[in-house]
């Protein structure tokens, strides 16, 4: 069989590729390398980074200027006279120059149905400080949805506080480059939330709202238009908590009844008499007497059971009381219960699940 000798180092192969062996081929004729322009871009303000569109970044300016640098970099590299390859980039080092100018070392790896090639290319990387659209938004105070948050007069400040940075979280949890907050309005019963994205104002409601319950309203008002002429709205959420909170003792036509489980309109409450849970409305007990909280629950530990009657020991005034009960309770078991007028009250126990 005839072989052929390399024009380049005069080895001599079955096939040659333009007269050069493989090796010549791929070191003198398989050109990898980058665009003279490329460059990095990161906001300023929430250090999202730009390639094609913004993206969020968790991490420290300095950090996402790197990452930028390398997005940058793996994005803009070139294989020539090789056709279809698979490339694989990985960085080796990102170094700061000078101020947002980086030097990023890359390993590339080239590879077809003959060839494996794998060299290093240093790139030079400026990365620009810029404002992302969202930030633009934000700064200018601009919104889609106002969230006005209701009912918390007759909460605790304690209780208020938590609500509203479970509003907050909510919102700014949202999977949506346009989820800020422009404005937070503290007024009586409650706060607003200026809100830049309407989408994701309204998922935040419906989380507070499966979290504590409550009534939800929805309006509309027109603001604007759009560039394609498109009418544009503006929306508003009012989202009125309930005065009640999960674990209250409420009281209905002489019964007590404890809260427990709470979602948008529905409750279910645990009767503290006859030792069983139903369900019902939001607004059939919105206006009943609240008569007791967590905060009034009195711990007790469980010293003797008998048939139908457990006696318990008052952790807070040691003193130890009976309930006549059948319930399958252990001695040195835990429970909670309250105390109303001299009389205690079992409440819901984990045996009762």
């Amino acid at each position: 069989m005839t072989r052929k000798f390399c024009v380049s180092c005069g080895k001599t192969e079955k096939e040659l590729i333009s007269g050069l062996c493989s090796e010549c081929f791929n070191r003198e004729k398989v050109k990898i390398s980058v665009d003279r322009k490329v460059k990095g871009m990161v906001c300023r303000n929430c250090f999202s980074i730009y390639y094609k569109r913004w993206n969020s970044f968790s991490g420290s300016l300095e950090e996402a200027a790197v990452e930028a640098a390398f997005v940058a970099a793996e994005n803009n590299i070139y294989v020539e006279n090789i056709e279809e390859p698979a490339v694989g980039i990985e960085a080796l080092e990102v170094i700061s120059t000078s101020p947002r100018d980086y030097l990023v070392t890359l390993k590339i790896r080239v590879k077809d149905e003959k060839r494996n090639i794998e060299r290093s290319l240093d790139v030079k990387v400026p990365v620009k400080l810029s404002i992302c659209p969202t930030c633009q938004r934000s700064v200018s105070r601009y919104y889609e949805a106002i969230v006005q948050l209701r009912g918390l007069e007759k909460k605790s400040p304690d209780e208020r506080e938590k609500i509203r940075a479970a509003m907050e979280k909510a919102i700014l949890s949202q999977n949506d480059l346009n989820t800020f907050i422009s404005e937070l309005k503290k007024i009586r019963g409650g706060y607003d939330f200026y809100v830049g994205s309407a989408k994701a104002a309204r998922k935040a409601v419906n989380i507070l709202r499966g979290k504590y319950g409550g009534f939800l309203k929805e309006s509309s008002k027109l603001f604007g238009m759009g560039r394609n002429g498109k009418e544009l709205y503006r929306i508003t959420y009012l989202l009125k908590l309930p005065e009640f909170s999960l674990g209250n003792i409420i009281e209905d036509m002489g019964k007590l009844y404890q809260i427990i489980w709470l979602k948008g309109n529905l409750v279910s409450l645990f009767d503290l008499k006859e030792r069983r849970s139903s369900g019902t409305s939001l607004s059939k007990i919105e206006k009943n007497k609240i008569v007791a909280e967590k905060r009034d629950y009195i711990k007790a530990i469980v010293t003797e059971v008998r048939n139908d009657e457990i006696q318990l020991l008052d952790m807070q005034e040691y003193k130890t009381f009976y309930l006549h009960l059948n319930i399958a309770l252990k001695v040195g078991n835990e429970v909670n219960t309250i105390k109303l007028n001299d009389t205690y009250y079992l409440l819901k126990t984990e045996e009762e699940d």
